[in-house]
């Protein structure tokens, strides 16, 4: 071809390339520019020779320059052309963002140029290229839904988490990838996007190449058209994994915390525990092994997932001096014990509990010290699984939070225990100091009967004697005899209830016939005292559920103590009253109403406080107990000022299950 059809070609080529609806330009190698299009310069609105050599440089932005630079090397060094994106500068000085494609063009000579076509992103056709690159840069899944709700764009991250191809991501719905649990919410979730165009955001637990389930916060959002018409939905997933474990321990820890502090039974709150413990920790059967007071041997606290036969084995099983188990060696050692596979642990795989272990298909047992506050073990948190396993980190933390709350289950029964038997004696004190208070009324209680015993029997046996013998005088007053021995029978027997030391026994208690009792034992004190007792009783009433001796003890004190605040009384009559009556439709009400000194005030809160006393040899322990008893029997106790003379001490118990009042009327 000649020179002039050269020339003609090139005016062509030029023509054409002006007329591109795109920014065209040609660089050598080194960076150097010879070339850029008419739309290169009205966009720029750079003439061609400010362009020339690296001038065209200048377009762009100054923070994409360096990356754009080294992009370009790499392509280079590479011979791979790949997009660059950039901001180029326009006319009026406002930047835009472009997809940069360079391409190599070989010349004759054996040299090249680089020929650059940049497209706004704006109006490129190639978006989508754009934010394919953008998505797989992100460290978290996403992809592109199409219309029909069928994946057309799965992330690298996404195809590297679940080790997949994109075919096999777009059987998202079959692929088992989802919980079978979650299935039917995301179902219904999808089925809401695409008929209503609702955003989806719900958690998920999604399957990963480890076999292990992971929380997923999945997000899909709709992209709309110009007129408003759904085009496609882009999808983000995020692994939460981590906060919702998190979560679920936290609430699991205020579920249990809450546990204790309404003083449930340790047993209760261990197999609580235990159901949370197996929930976060899949696959495993788990079960708490206190250690008994005698620190020789374990009672199952609590196991409710592992056999019977299991945990029999283990209760009251003797702690291995000799670490023959892994319980017994957590416990001596103070620290976890981990066996993996206890039927080939060199450890223990000839004994008993590895024969147990394999009798009921557990392979391995990981045993961890719940330590007390004084640093001695209290007992053991046993992992039980069916494979062979180590615990992850994760689960050993997750084991380790729970001992601690299993320990504060554990002090909280012990120290109430303690609590429970100071308590006893205690109460036992108070008991024995207000029969000391009463020796001479039951003095006189005894002896009135006895003396009637003796009469009566020297009076029969006169009787017997006489002659003839008057037999029908000898029956009646031998029947008198026995009336007067079954009376101090009886007083003894009631003596006898009230001041034994015995643990509380929880019966159906008529408080009428309780109060009726504590009158008929304290009558002759009150007597002595010149105390004139009134008792209206309420009747019927439903029985209450408690320690009949306990209550007894209450309205005991409570009498001795009104009949002590009228002693000093000459002015007026020394009335005690004792009244029961219903207080609301679930409970019991008993008031004692005394006409003596009455109460400060200032000085009521005070009263039921340990050894706080108004009495010159009182002990100050007798209102405090008898609160005490109370509040265990789930009831309220109170004192206030009469409108006239004297004061009023009251308590309400509730009613036994079942004996409410609106079943009564």
């Amino acid at each position: 071809m000649g020179n002039d059809e050269n020339a003609a070609t090139e005016i062509d080529l030029g023509r054409v390339v002006n007329t591109l609806p795109a920014l065209v330009w040609t660089t050598h190698g080194d960076g150097r520019s010879d070339f850029v299009n008419r739309c290169w310069c009205e966009y720029t609105g750079l003439g061609p020779d400010e362009a020339l050599n690296h001038g065209w440089q200048g377009a762009i932005h100054p923070d994409d320059l360096t990356s754009f630079l080294d992009c370009w090397s790499a392509i280079r060094q590479s011979g791979i052309a790949k997009e660059i994106d950039g901001r180029l500068r326009r006319f009026d000085g406002e930047y835009r963002w472009f997809v940069l494609r360079p391409s190599f063009m070989q010349e004759v000579s054996g040299r090249g140029r680089w020929c650059w076509l940049g497209l706004s992103v704006d109006e490129s056709p190639s978006l989508d290229g754009r934010m394919r690159r953008f998505f797989d840069m992100l460290p978290w899944q996403a992809g592109f839904l199409n219309s029909a709700g069928v994946s057309e764009f799965s992330n690298l991250q996404s195809l590297k988490d679940f080790n997949m191809t994109q075919a096999e991501l777009e059987q998202w719905r079959s692929s088992g990838i989802i919980h079978v649990d979650d299935h039917e919410r995301t179902h219904n979730a999808a089925t809401a996007l695409l008929t209503t165009g609702e955003m989806l955001d719900l958690q998920i637990r999604m399957l990963y190449p480890d076999g292990a389930y992971r929380w997923t916060r999945a997000r899909c959002v709709p992209v709309r058209d110009a007129q408003g018409n759904i085009v496609r939905y882009v999808t983000f997933q995020i692994d939460v994994d981590d906060l919702k474990r998190a979560e679920q321990l936290l609430a699991a820890e205020v579920k249990l915390l809450e546990h204790v502090a309404r003083g449930e039974s340790l047993s209760q709150v261990l197999e609580a525990l235990i159901r949370h413990l197996e929930e976060l920790c899949s696959g495993c059967f788990c079960n708490i092994l206190l250690i008994a007071p005698d620190n020789k041997h374990f009672e199952v606290g609590a196991g409710p997932s592992l056999p019977d036969a299991f945990n029999e084995f283990l209760d009251h099983r003797a702690i291995e001096r000799g670490g023959y188990d892994p319980y017994s060696m957590a416990f001596i050692e103070k620290t976890p014990i981990i066996s993996r596979d206890s039927a080939n642990d060199p450890r223990w795989a000839a004994s008993a509990w590895a024969a147990m272990m394999k009798t009921h298909g557990y392979a391995s047992c990981w045993s961890t010290p719940i330590m007390a506050v004084s640093s001695a073990v209290s007992g053991i948190i046993a992992i039980h699984r069916r494979d062979a396993a180590n615990p992850t980190t994760q689960q050993q933390d997750l084991i380790d939070r729970f001992a601690k709350i299993a320990r504060i289950a554990i002090d909280r029964a012990r120290a109430d225990e303690a609590l429970n038997q100071a308590r006893l004696e205690l109460t036992h004190v108070a008991r024995l100091a207000t029969l000391s208070a009463m020796t001479a009324s039951i003095t006189h209680e005894v002896s009135q009967p006895i003396s009637g015993i003796l009469t009566n029997a020297s009076t029969c046996a006169r009787m017997l004697a006489a002659d003839p013998p008057n037999v029908v005088g000898a029956a009646e007053t031998a029947r008198r005899t026995i009336r007067d021995a079954n009376r101090a029978s009886e007083v003894i027997r009631r003596l006898r209830a009230m001041f034994a030391k015995r643990a509380p026994t929880m019966e159906m208690v008529d408080l009428n016939d309780a109060a009726r009792e504590v009158i008929a034992l304290s009558s002759a004190e009150l007597r002595r005292s010149g105390s004139v007792l009134q008792a209206e009783f309420a009747a019927p009433l439903p029985a209450v559920s408690g320690d009949r001796v306990q209550l007894q003890q209450v309205i005991l004190n409570l009498l001795l103590n009104a009949a002590d605040a009228m002693a000093g009384i000459e002015d007026r009559p020394r009335t005690l009253r004792v009244r029961t009556e219903l207080d609301g439709s679930d409970s019991i009400k008993l008031l004692v109403r005394d006409s003596g000194v009455g109460l400060d005030p200032r000085d009521i809160d005070k009263l039921f406080e340990a050894f706080h006393t108004t009495k010159a040899h009182g002990l100050g322990i007798g209102l405090a107990i008898s609160r005490s008893i109370i509040e265990s029997h789930k009831g309220q106790m109170w004192a206030v000022a009469n409108d006239g003379p004297g004061a009023t001490f009251g308590f309400s118990v509730p009613c036994a299950a079942g004996a409410t009042v609106a079943e009564l009327s």
